[in-house]
């Protein structure tokens, strides 16, 4: 059989929640580049705590789409193989494939906050 008959809907639904938090996406886009990053490195790329970075980095690990390495007191991620990296790039291809939705304008919008 091959990998895809033997894999579960439920390992494939779990992959893809991982994949589909905007904070875990951009921490992982910005390891494409093969270098490994701590948490902190990660939290200001995604814009979020470094405990709640840990928190995503914990799960990414736990799921083995992320490998941490201890040096000293610090933690180092990085993408934990190619198939990661080629799903992630292949995700890409058909994200920038999508039609844009256009975006609805709120009250934070400049030009709605200038509006006379």
């Amino acid at each position: 059989m091959s990998l895809l008959t033997d894999l579960s809907p439920v390992e494939l639904a779990t992959v893809a929640s991982l994949l589909s938090d905007t904070a875990r996406a951009a921490m992982l886009v910005s390891l494409l580049d093969g270098r490994a990053r701590t948490a902190g490195e990660l939290a200001f790329v995604a814009g979020i705590s470094p405990q709640t970075a840990s928190s995503h980095l914990a799960k990414l690990v736990e799921a083995g789409l992320v490998s941490m390495k201890r040096q000293g007191r610090h933690r180092y991620h990085r993408i934990a193989g190619p198939e990661t990296a080629n799903a992630l790039e292949a995700l890409s291809v058909i994200a920038a494939a999508a039609p844009r939705r256009p975006r609805i304008p709120g009250p934070r919008d400049l030009t709605l906050r200038v509006a006379s």
